[in-house]
């Protein structure tokens, strides 16, 4: 999901480009930004929208710690690397711009609590302690810890995430989910938007599947799930209206495939759905389908079937772990001609 390809003017009718993110100096150019770092400061132009964004750093505790600068698809990462024997933590950045920052910490067990706070154009992080941010419990640390402000060129609209007992909405998800939390919610799900899918009306699908990458790790039972498509010929990009999602997964396919029994995920890890071809099949076998065309792909437990959930990351909070819809397919015979 999200972007592949790029255009350096996207209001011409310029042919699109292959994102390449190998530094040429200091900058990247070839992405749907312009990236340019001088020393601490990190600047992003915006190809689309042409706005410019900065982000610098201005003071860091300790000091002399490892700093990496991470380029994405659809977003930049400004991340420190932090022994676990260095706590405490804080650093302080100066931003300006309109891309949408995000902040986080993680170390070998998962995400943990970063407290950040913004006044005016000055963005502080703080480590203090290790807290498990699924949990809320103190933990020791595990491994190294990363922190990172994360600059979102621009907040993807093809995933999101809904749960119907607590009636939950997000389109701006940093992960996507299906299943159940015990006790105090259940009923999660998922939509994902693939676009650009170039299969000729006619084939045949010889296989498809999901690939998700773990948010976190987790080796609970049970959870059950369920994948189906939008029942459209092509698949526009969500609102941000609960109820207009609603109605889309009440018109989906009526081939549905149960992924049940999920056994233990390790965060970071890639994880296979069961064959989905028959969902594939339906949608490319719509008088309206065309090649190019745009799918969204349904993973929930809406019908109530699981003790537990699992959670896999969306475009938003990593544009390179996102899903990965992937088909394998045969072309109609020769001489085939669409109705």
């Amino acid at each position: 999901m999200g972007a592949v390809h790029y255009k350096d003017d996207y209001a011409s009718d310029e042919p699109w480009k292959d994102i390449d993110l190998n530094w040429d100096g200091n900058k990247i150019t070839k992405a749907p930004y312009e990236l340019t770092r001088d020393d601490k400061k990190l600047t992003i132009r915006n190809k689309k929208t042409n706005e410019v964004s900065t982000i610098e750093l201005t003071s860091i505790f300790p000091p002399g710690l490892k700093l990496e600068v991470l380029s994405e698809r659809g977003a930049v990462r400004f991340r420190h690397i932090l022994p676990n024997d260095k706590i405490p933590f804080e650093a302080k950045f100066s931003v300006a711009g309109k891309g949408i920052i995000k902040t986080k910490a993680f170390d070998d067990d998962g995400e943990i609590v970063l407290d950040t706070e913004t006044i005016g154009d000055v963005i502080t992080e703080k480590l203090n302690e290790v807290r498990d941010k699924q949990t809320g419990k103190i933990r020791p640390a595990k491994g190294n810890i990363s922190i990172d402000p994360t600059w979102q060129v621009a907040a993807s609209t093809d995933d999101c995430r809904r749960i119907l007992t607590t009636d939950y909405w997000s389109l701006a998800t940093a992960y996507s989910a299906a299943g159940a939390f015990p006790v105090s919610s259940y009923q999660w799900g998922s939509g994902m938007r693939f676009t650009n899918i170039t299969i000729t009306h006619g084939a045949t699908i010889d296989s498809a599947y999901l690939t998700l990458r773990a948010y976190n790790s987790s080796s609970t039972t049970v959870c059950n799930t369920r994948i189906s498509a939008e029942d459209v010929d092509n698949a526009p990009t969500f609102a941000d209206d609960a109820d207009a999602f609603d109605a889309r997964w009440a018109n989906r396919t009526t081939a549905r495939v149960d992924w049940d029994g999920i056994g233990a995920w390790t965060k970071d890890t890639d994880y296979d759905s069961p064959e989905i071809k028959t969902v594939i099949q339906e949608i490319v076998d719509r008088d309206g389908w065309a090649s190019g065309n745009d799918i969204v792909i349904f993973w929930d437990d809406f019908d109530d079937r699981a003790t537990t959930y699992r959670q896999t990351y969306s475009y938003d909070d990593s544009t390179s772990k996102a899903p990965q819809l992937v088909i394998t397919y045969t072309a109609p015979p020769r001489g085939w001609a669409q109705k």
